[in-house]
């Protein structure tokens, strides 16, 4: 259940995490949810239903960095990774997020490092290695089938058209840099009614390259995930674990990628790492969206240390 109430936020209101302090000094109403955060739910000029023409004229105009590509992996594949996420979320308590949140996150990334609120996520693989464990009947955590399925649609049909598109776009991976790219990172999200709706704009900061599958049929939500081409760079951005933070007065109008005239599960938009872009549900009471993003780095030695700053 939701508290509405309305707001007047004219001070810095100090975003978890290594980010610098989000500004708002409109009003606007805020839902307060039970893990203690607030969502925007009106007010909000930036955000809006984008139209057929704005979403080609981003495409067209961000060619050398943004890419949407329908069809890439299948309904059925698609929907099978819904139950990664769903049977991790079904285990876990949160009591036992928050304690992970006053401690600024966890290894297990059951806190969002964007916004520090539970992410609702699960991870296929990280730091380049799957992550399900020897024993299959721990339900809790990633079954080895599922890492089996998403590595064949990498390898099979994601990682080589991010690798096309690297070169299209003459983007280097390093000067010793051979191509070819690595899947460092890769988990399935959903965000749902009374669970997550938003993920602030951000940059990868540990992605030279991201990709972001739609795991849902684009009439189960509106909004979804949203693109800030008229935003400024940020002078001093965090790196490592926590990616840069835009104050909300500077994102610009947003753009969002997943509805338009060929949009369908199993689309694929990839964009450089270094893009700003968030999620935002813009009918939180029955939108329900999943998604599988991948971050991608040169080689597997950079997981752990890559940033795409650096080049």
């Amino acid at each position: 259940m939701y508290l509405f109430i309305s707001l007047a936020l004219l001070s810095s209101e100090l975003v978890s995490g290594s980010g610098p302090s989000l500004i708002r000094k409109q009003h606007k109403e805020l839902s307060l949810d039970e893990f203690g955060g607030t969502h925007l739910e009106r007010g909000d000029d930036t955000l809006h239903h984008t139209s057929e023409h704005e979403r080609e004229t981003y495409l067209e105009s961000h060619s050398d960095r943004v890419a949407a590509i329908p069809g890439v992996i299948s309904r059925s594949d698609a929907l099978k990774l819904h139950e990664a996420v769903d049977r991790r979320w079904r285990h876990v308590h949160l009591s036992h997020v928050r304690r992970l949140a006053a401690q600024d996150g966890d290894g297990d990334n059951l806190v969002d490092s964007v916004d520090m609120k539970p992410s609702y996520s699960a991870d296929i693989i990280s730091d380049g290695s799957c992550t399900a464990r020897e024993d299959d009947e721990d339900e809790e955590f990633m079954l080895k089938e599922e890492c089996v399925l998403a590595e064949r649609l990498l390898q099979k049909h994601i990682t080589p058209v991010v690798e096309q598109k690297m070169k299209e776009w003459n983007l280097q991976g390093g000067p010793d840099w051979n191509g070819t790219l690595y899947a460092c990172d890769s988990f399935v999200k959903r965000y749902m009614p009374g669970e997550r709706y938003e993920l602030h704009a951000h940059r990868d900061m540990t992605s030279l390259m991201t990709t972001n599958v739609l795991l849902s049929d684009p009439d189960e939500f509106q909004g979804g995930l949203v693109m800030y081409p008229d935003a400024p760079e940020l002078e001093t951005e965090a790196q490592g674990e926590h990616s840069g933070y835009l104050d909300e007065d500077n994102m610009g109008r947003g753009v969002f990628l997943e509805h338009g005239r060929d949009v369908a599960i199993g689309e694929l938009v990839l964009h450089r790492g270094s893009m700003w872009h968030g999620v935002q549900m813009l009918e939180t009471e029955k939108s329900r969206r999943y998604s599988w993003i991948t971050w991608y780095s040169p080689t597997k030695e950079d997981c752990s240390q890559y940033t795409w700053d650096a080049y």
